[in-house]
């Protein structure tokens, strides 16, 4: 019975300090420092042509539903910022329309497209 409880305790405890308050996080791990939002995004963007080794949070747009492989980001400009994931190395969950995430990677401007686009190297989603 001793040995019952104990090993319930381990795992117990085990699991409480894995948590991360419901977070799931995709690619590169990273700590959250002061993620900027995408309107400044665009703004960094816009002045610098590129943002690289940024941390934008805010809240998805549109996602892939087949794959994850690819969000957008809400923002108030009205402009599309396209995310994708550096070299396809990793998907996210599908279908996450309206939920807060925070991504880190790089931005750039793409005229031909005439959209933001955002290579991200990690992504935690909230």
């Amino acid at each position: 019975m001793k040995k019952w409880i104990f090993s319930t305790l381990v795992v117990l405890l085990t699991l409480s300090c894995n948590s991360n308050d419901g977070k799931k996080m995709y690619g590169e791990k990273f700590e959250v420092a002061t993620p900027i939002t995408p309107d400044e995004l665009i703004q960094a963007i816009d002045k610098d042509s590129t943002a690289k080794d940024i941390q934008v949070s805010g809240t998805i747009d549109e996602s892939c539903a087949h794959t994850g492989c690819w969000i957008t980001l809400k923002n108030s400009k009205d402009k599309t910022i396209f995310v994708s994931y550096k070299d396809d190395g990793f998907t996210t969950a599908k279908e996450i329309d309206g939920r807060q995430v925070t991504l880190i990677g790089s931005g750039s401007y793409n005229g031909e497209k005439e959209q933001y686009e955002f290579i991200a190297t990690g992504v935690i989603l909230n």
